[in-house]
């Protein structure tokens, strides 16, 4: 991982909270960046980062050589890094910032795969009248899911279980 001093802080404000308001999302990005850099570097990835700051999100693009070890399978790493961001956030008071980490359009690329999973799932329990269980995901890919079909005249769905297990039904209405 490069020292964060390496590290471009790209900060782009658009209209909403003040401009003092908007200067303490900056630095706080800026903090939350340096925090992730060294997790990262502690795993052994090289990766540099940019972020930018829009109203009250942070979005953080990771740019690196091991996009597959920064991603993890199905995610999780990439999911963990994630929450643990949303957290040191909380942690200094700025719980209404939210987060998102990305890695070589990672989470562009899971919103198509989630969308396509949720039409084929759909079209499965008009075809067989038998509700699909998915499998477990984080809140923010569920949501997907319940936004893809949230139109669908045949099918709907809601979510069962329990953190960190909760996951998507996909029933006959």
């Amino acid at each position: 991982m490069t020292t964060p001093a390496d590290q471009t802080v790209a900060t782009q404000t658009t209209e909403g909270p003040t401009v003092n308001r908007q200067a303490e999302y900056q630095q706080v990005a800026a903090e939350l960046n340096r925090y992730l850099g060294t997790i990262i570097s502690q795993l052994g990835i090289d990766a540099t980062s940019t972020v930018e700051v829009k109203h009250r999100h942070i979005n953080m693009n990771f740019k690196t050589e091991q996009e597959g070890l920064l991603i993890g399978k199905h995610g999780r790493t990439i999911n963990a890094l994630q929450s643990l961001a949303q957290v040191f956030l909380n942690h200094k008071r700025f719980s209404k910032l939210e987060v998102t980490l990305d890695v070589a359009n990672y989470r562009e690329r899971r919103v198509e795969t989630l969308t396509r999973l949720a039409e084929n799932m759909a079209r499965e329990v008009v075809a067989t009248g038998k509700p699909v269980y998915l499998d477990p995901m984080p809140s923010f890919e569920r949501k997907q899911i319940h936004s893809v079909l949230a139109d669908n005249e045949h099918v709907m769905t809601y979510s069962a279980g329990t953190e960190p297990k909760r996951a998507v039904v996909i029933t006959l209405k």
